[in-house]
Protein backbone atom coordinates (compact mmCIF):
# COMPACT_ATOMS: atom_id res chain seq x y z
CA UNK A 1 0.00 0.00 0.00
CA UNK A 2 1.33 3.26 -1.08
CA UNK A 3 0.16 7.02 -1.35
CA UNK A 4 -1.45 7.98 -4.35
CA UNK A 5 1.46 10.54 -5.34
CA UNK A 6 3.59 7.58 -7.00
CA UNK A 7 0.84 7.01 -9.37
CA UNK A 8 2.83 8.99 -12.16
CA UNK A 9 5.83 6.43 -11.10
CA UNK A 10 4.04 3.45 -12.15
CA UNK A 11 2.17 5.40 -15.27
CA UNK A 12 5.70 5.64 -16.77
CA UNK A 13 6.15 2.28 -16.55
CA UNK A 14 3.36 1.79 -18.58
CA UNK A 15 1.59 -0.08 -15.78
CA UNK A 16 -2.15 1.41 -15.81
CA UNK A 17 -3.82 1.44 -12.34
CA UNK A 18 -6.98 0.76 -12.19
CA UNK A 19 -10.11 2.80 -9.61
CA UNK A 20 -11.68 0.40 -6.92
CA UNK A 21 -12.87 1.09 -3.37
CA UNK A 22 -11.46 -0.86 -0.47
CA UNK A 23 -12.32 -1.51 3.14
CA UNK A 24 -10.04 -0.63 5.65
CA UNK A 25 -9.80 -1.60 9.57
CA UNK A 26 -12.42 0.12 10.90
CA UNK A 27 -15.01 -0.89 7.99
CA UNK A 28 -15.06 2.07 6.01
CA UNK A 29 -14.83 1.57 2.52
CA UNK A 30 -12.20 4.28 0.73
CA UNK A 31 -11.15 4.98 -2.90
CA UNK A 32 -8.12 3.47 -4.52
CA UNK A 33 -6.00 2.60 -7.52
CA UNK A 34 -4.80 -1.24 -7.81
CA UNK A 35 -2.37 -2.60 -10.23
CA UNK A 36 -0.89 -6.27 -10.07
CA UNK A 37 3.42 -6.12 -10.38
CA UNK A 38 6.15 -8.03 -9.74
CA UNK A 39 8.37 -6.70 -6.32
CA UNK A 40 12.36 -7.20 -7.85
CA UNK A 41 14.23 -5.95 -4.79
CA UNK A 42 13.16 -4.92 -1.63
CA UNK A 43 16.32 -2.87 0.04
CA UNK A 44 19.41 -5.06 -0.39
CA UNK A 45 17.33 -8.56 -0.98
CA UNK A 46 16.96 -9.11 -4.66
CA UNK A 47 13.89 -12.27 -5.84
CA UNK A 48 14.48 -13.98 -8.80
CA UNK A 49 13.05 -13.16 -12.00
CA UNK A 50 10.34 -12.35 -12.74
CA UNK A 51 9.94 -11.21 -8.74
CA UNK A 52 7.54 -11.73 -6.23
CA UNK A 53 3.62 -11.07 -7.74
CA UNK A 54 2.19 -8.64 -5.42
CA UNK A 55 -1.23 -6.53 -5.77
CA UNK A 56 -0.42 -2.86 -6.03
CA UNK A 57 -2.73 -0.45 -3.55
CA UNK A 58 -1.82 3.43 -4.16
CA UNK A 59 -4.67 5.33 -1.30
CA UNK A 60 -3.75 8.37 0.48
CA UNK A 61 -1.40 11.11 0.67
CA UNK A 62 0.35 10.11 3.47
CA UNK A 63 4.63 11.80 3.02
CA UNK A 64 5.69 10.28 6.41
CA UNK A 65 6.81 6.82 7.53
CA UNK A 66 5.05 4.10 7.73
CA UNK A 67 5.07 1.55 10.75
CA UNK A 68 7.83 -1.19 8.70
CA UNK A 69 8.87 -4.58 9.37
CA UNK A 70 11.60 -3.41 11.51
CA UNK A 71 9.38 -2.16 14.51
CA UNK A 72 7.17 -5.40 14.02
CA UNK A 73 9.21 -7.90 14.31
CA UNK A 74 10.32 -6.98 17.91
CA UNK A 75 6.98 -6.39 18.46
CA UNK A 76 3.85 -8.26 19.90
CA UNK A 77 0.24 -7.06 18.52
CA UNK A 78 -2.68 -7.97 19.85
CA UNK A 79 -6.03 -7.58 18.46
CA UNK A 80 -9.49 -7.54 20.00
CA UNK A 81 -11.89 -7.88 17.10
CA UNK A 82 -14.95 -7.60 19.28
CA UNK A 83 -13.58 -4.59 21.57
CA UNK A 84 -12.31 -2.93 17.51
CA UNK A 85 -8.99 -2.19 19.82
CA UNK A 86 -5.36 -3.64 19.78
CA UNK A 87 -2.29 -3.26 21.61
CA UNK A 88 1.20 -3.18 20.56
CA UNK A 89 4.13 -3.40 23.20
CA UNK A 90 7.37 -2.83 21.98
Amino acid sequence: MIPYWHKDEIQSINVEPRPTNITIADGNKIPALVCAVHIQEIDTHSFPMPGRPVMLVMCGNWSGMLLGMDALKHSTILFDGPKQAYTMNP
